[in-house]
């Protein structure tokens, strides 16, 4: 079994088939409701399995639960690094050098660039942060396990969408390259690609040696 591809791999893959034609709208937005199925699923039998643990606890266990979380909310807000957005110029911005864009098209690179700042949230850390309020709801007796996958599905839905209108964006810029720009954007994909791996093998051999 292959390990799993790091989701700025697999993305700038898309990109580079769909600039080269092998992957058409209809594909993509395929990949992206697969992804999402799967993630989900994945949530889904989660947040199940948690919620039937915490169904056998007793009171004074639940309590502790509590306990704990409300310690690493302190821990998380007493540690946490300052923020470092808004140093350096945009993210990706490797990948569309050398290509001359004109005003409509940096126009619709902008657009990209906003929607994917907006839905930034990691799926995998949105779906943290709202296990965690779920899980404070349901112990504090504020939230049964209907409302929650109420909730979870709505949510769920919300992240399809974003994710839907983000590639209809990312491909409607592809779409106005010329040939040149074409060429000029594998070229710059390829050696973000490349360089996104060498990062991950040293990351790894590092996180071995420790």
């Amino acid at each position: 079994k292959g390990t799993k591809k790091h989701p700025r791999l697999k993305r700038l893959e898309t990109m580079i088939a769909f600039v080269e034609g092998d992957l058409s709208r209809e594909d993509i937005h395929l990949e992206v409701d697969q992804s999402h199925n799967d993630k989900t699923a994945g949530h889904s039998n989660m947040q199940a399995s948690l919620f039937d643990l915490l169904d056998s606890y007793s009171s004074e266990q639940l309590d502790q639960v509590s306990t704990n979380i409300e310690n690493t909310k302190e821990c998380k807000n007493k540690y946490s690094k300052p923020s470092k957005k808004g140093k350096g110029g945009p993210k990706g911005k490797a990948l569309f050098k050398g290509l001359e864009l004109s005003d409509s098209q940096q126009g619709l690179l902008d657009e990209l660039h906003r929607a994917r700042k907006e839905g930034k949230e990691n799926p995998h850390k949105g779906f943290r942060s709202e296990q965690k309020e779920s899980l404070e709801g349901f112990i504090a007796g504020d939230l049964s396990r209907k409302d929650i996958d109420k909730m979870f599905k709505e949510k769920s839905e919300e992240r399809l969408e974003s994710r839907h209108e983000r590639a209809d964006l990312m491909m409607n810029f592809l779409e106005t390259l010329s040939e040149e720009q074409k060429d000029t954007f594998v070229v710059n994909a390829e050696e973000v690609q490349m360089k996104t791996k060498e990062k991950r093998e040293e990351h790894r051999q590092h996180s071995e040696k420790e």
